[in-house]
């Protein structure tokens, strides 16, 4: 069965955590010493982001943000043991933000996506491909430059940090592709 697709926004939650989590120095904290900086951030971010898609022309009519799995049990993983092996493991105080940044996120009404065994960039490219092949318009919001391979006709992508939209034809250029 299809979905009904008109204009949706497809938020990688992940990118924005990360961002949120790098910038929010010094770290908050509660009263009882939990880290609560990257909440902050991250919820301004969204606040944001959320002000200027309903402001815009063509506001969209479904939100969603995605997320990465907890545990690096993906797919890739799977079939790539050394996938993302340099990376350094997530800091524990930012490990303990996330389940309420999620929470935060389903309060204000957007859908969350997250899958145990697919990243955000393999959700946001499924819901993408599905708004386009039903003749929907999905915006990929991320400053994550391996998301603009979905940009078509369709597909737009947002990069925050630059207030920009990248069309088809801008991606090309960009990329000399």
């Amino acid at each position: 069965m299809t979905q009904t697709y008109r204009n949706i926004a497809l938020i990688d939650g992940s990118n924005m955590l990360h961002r949120a989590w790098h910038m929010a120095k010094p770290r908050q904290r509660t009263s009882d010493g939990m880290e609560v900086g990257a909440i902050w951030l991250f919820s301004q971010m969204v606040a944001k982001m959320h002000r200027r898609m309903m402001s815009g022309k063509i506001p969209p009519s479904h939100i969603a943000i995605f997320f990465d799995p907890e545990h690096e049990t993906t797919w890739r993983r799977k079939i790539y043991a050394p996938y993302k092996a340099d990376r350094p493991e997530m800091d524990a105080a930012l490990v303990a933000q996330i389940p309420m940044m999620r929470d935060m996120c389903k309060a204000i009404g957007f859908g969350v996506g997250l899958c145990a065994t697919h990243e955000a960039d393999d959700l946001i490219a499924a819901y993408a491909e599905d708004a386009a092949a039903c003749g929907g318009r999905a915006t990929i919001i991320s400053t994550d430059k391996d998301l603009m391979q979905l940009v078509r006709p369709g597909v737009l992508q947002y990069h925050p940090m630059m207030d920009k939209f990248f069309t088809q034809a801008e991606v090309e250029k960009k990329f000399e592709v």
